[in-house]
């Protein structure tokens, strides 16, 4: 099933990355890098092969945007290409030790790592598929093959969310950076409710569109109960929040999360802050 292969692949990308081997975490590190490596091509066969080409024509302005937003992600995830390389290298240079099960005063222990990881993966292959999904011909196996998994994926997101919260519930955080200024600390603490929030409401808002729809929602194979009865307007109304309204949120989150990781990483040299979450 194409849903446990994404999530086998999230369970190993989250334990190589924090692996006291430096030759396992430089495989997680060139997994990922094969990894967007591979959505950036599917993209590309899809500009050449016409299935992009032909959603131009969408009736709606939003729709006829897909193509657009797709290769901008074909773009971003190929020019991580190289950097992800290089830094698969340097991990194989790097000695390193793995963390305690719980979180720290310092640093994060593997439990929260695992956790992080497993949710940024399933993200991160989450919203393209989302968005191919909408140009593949309506009732075909593919368009259904994918679509099962979307909606699997987008429910297990929230069970690991939840594992993770009670996580943090039972083994706290460590805190932020001293070398944060107030209003970084304000807005990293926001930034962080704001990616937990969006992260519950992406499956949520996908599931009572489908009901809305009258549509079979699957997970691992299993068939959900239908929680309300079909209506039209209220489908079409939780399609744009799902389908526009959260990614366009989400997009921004992340790139002002990956963004404020990199400035402390490599413009204020605080080289440390990115190991909290990752060996």
């Amino acid at each position: 099933m194409m849903a446990a292969g994404y999530l086998s692949l999230a369970v190993f990308l989250a334990v190589t990355l924090n692996h006291a081997d430096r030759w396992l975490r430089a495989a997680g590190t060139a997994a990922v890098a094969l990894g967007l490596a591979m959505i950036s091509l599917s993209i590309l066969l899809a500009d050449l092969d016409g299935t992009l080409t032909a959603r131009m024509n969408a009736p709606t302005p939003l729709t006829r945007l897909t193509p657009f937003i797709l290769n901008i992600q074909a773009l971003v995830a190929g020019a991580a290409v190289p950097f992800l390389v290089w830094a698969a290298w340097a991990q194989t240079r790097r000695v390193a030790s793995a963390p305690p099960l719980r979180n720290g005063a310092a640093r994060f222990g593997l439990l929260s790592r695992y956790a992080h990881w497993i949710t940024a993966t399933l993200m991160l292959c989450s919203l393209p598929m989302g968005l191919f999904l909408s140009v593949l011909p309506g009732g075909s196996p593919e368009r259904a093959t994918f679509l099962a998994a979307h909606e699997t994926m987008g429910l297990t997101l929230v069970i690991v969310v939840a594992l993770r919260i009670a996580v943090l519930l039972t083994t706290p955080a460590p805190g932020l950076p001293q070398a944060l200024q107030p209003w970084e600390r304000r807005a990293a603490r926001t930034l962080h409710l704001l990616l937990y929030g969006l992260i519950v409401a992406f499956p949520a808002s996908g599931l009572l569109m489908s009901a809305y729809q009258g549509a079979d929602v699957w997970f691992y194979g299993w068939l959900l109960p239908q929680i309300v009865a079909p209506e039209a307007k209220t489908a079409a109304l939780w399609a744009a929040i799902h389908g526009w309204l959260l990614p366009a949120v989400f997009y921004a989150a992340i790139l002002a999360h990956v963004g404020a990781v990199l400035k402390h990483h490599f413009t204020d040299g605080c080289v440390h802050d990115v190991r909290r979450m990752i060996t």
